[in-house]
């Protein structure tokens, strides 16, 4: 009997719980497309250093405490990042433009 009364409780609150959903809207934005001569997966540092020249930037390495954490660092040049594990090439992102800020 206790079954039964659990089973009637839980289809009455499946039942009500779907008629007072909220419905969520999301606006999406298409990412930036990378230049198709980025840098791509397994090239070395040397490599994206004589093609691209000196990046922007070049952001320390994070991680490399523990042989699992391999070090991370990434280069910034106009238009995308690179991103390495050691001295090898992860991935190629493009960079998002940066919103103007309004002027005084």
């Amino acid at each position: 009997m206790r079954k039964i009364l659990s089973l009637g409780l839980l289809l009455a609150l499946a039942a009500a719980g779907g008629a007072m959903a909220d419905e969520l809207q999301v606006t999406t934005r298409s990412a930036p497309a990378l230049p198709a001569d980025a840098p791509t997966r397994g090239m070395h540092q040397e490599t994206v250093l004589r093609r691209w020249g000196e990046p922007q930037q070049r952001v320390a390495a994070v991680g490399g405490n523990l042989p699992q954490h391999p070090p991370i660092s990434r280069w910034v040049y106009p238009g995308f990042t690179v991103y390495f594990e050691r001295e090898l090439v992860i991935t190629s992102v493009a960079n998002r433009p940066v919103a103007a800020t309004p002027a005084d």
